[in-house]
């Protein structure tokens, strides 16, 4: 596997990733950012890649987490999940993140993760159903890029299924789905806050940052958008300060 290192948060960290394929960028550390786990609180990503969202958390949450791996990041790619634990060991942060080679979708999901149960959960998903896009020629970005059959609501189920009462599960998914992300949600999950992403003030959200509550029922609330650039093409101070300085996204 050919990988470029790549640096996040005004490379503070170095992250390694495949060339081809899937390669985090701006939507890893925004989900990040909205994180708002408490000292000691077990946090979990599903589909967590080479490590790129799980370790900017794992940075930003800093050495308050205590002893042991308290954020454990899940891939089903086992190729991955080695690279994931190189870039936590070139960024020191070997000791506060766990990446196991896990799928979400076995039957042994629940049994294989040791019955843990976690205060957060939060993913970036498949976004496309293969019907609706053109798929990309890699293979290894063909898989991250295209649902699975059982798509969104599995990776829901799976959240709510290893989350405490009431602790939450935050996605970044396209803001065109928010009806869908919405409808898998309502289930199990409440008070959900909604971030819409915009690329610049005059456009339309293009992603949305959601946030729910397992088992919690209240209004849903729709929050001022974030606007990544301002009217001069440049990053904006709330995106920058997110983005480089690697400043937490209060929800």
């Amino acid at each position: 596997m050919r990988v470029s290192v790549d640096g996040f948060l005004d490379n503070r960290l170095q992250i390694a990733q495949p060339q081809r394929g899937w390669r985090a960028g701006l939507e890893a550390v925004l989900l990040a950012s909205a994180i708002a786990a408490r000292p000691r609180e077990k946090v979990c990503e599903f589909g967590a890649g080479s490590g790129a969202a799980a370790l900017c958390l794992a940075w930003r949450m800093g050495a308050w987490m205590g002893a042991g791996a308290q954020l454990v990041g899940v891939e089903k790619n086992a190729a991955l999940v080695q690279l994931a634990r190189a870039n936590a060991a070139r960024n020191q942060l070997q000791d506060r993140v766990a990446f196991r080679a896990l799928d979400i979708a076995a039957r042994s999901f629940l049994a294989d993760l040791g019955g843990m149960r976690f205060g957060h959960v939060f993913f970036n998903p498949p976004y496309y159903a293969p019907e609706k896009v053109r798929a990309s020629p890699n293979r290894a970005r063909r898989a991250a890029q295209l649902r699975a059959p059982a798509g969104l609501g599995l990776w829901v189920r799976r959240a709510a299924s290893i989350l405490r009462a009431q602790g939450c599960l935050t996605l970044i998914h396209r803001a065109d789905a928010l009806g869908e992300v919405l409808a898998h949600l309502a289930p199990a999950f409440g008070a959900t806050k909604v971030l819409p992403v915009q690329p610049r003030a005059q456009e339309p959200a293009h992603r949305v940052l959601v946030q729910a509550q397992l088992g919690r029922r209240a209004p849903l609330a729709l929050l001022p958008p974030l606007v990544l650039e301002n009217a001069r093409g440049e990053v904006s101070r709330p995106a920058r300060a997110i983005l480089r300085g690697g400043r937490g996204l209060a929800l």
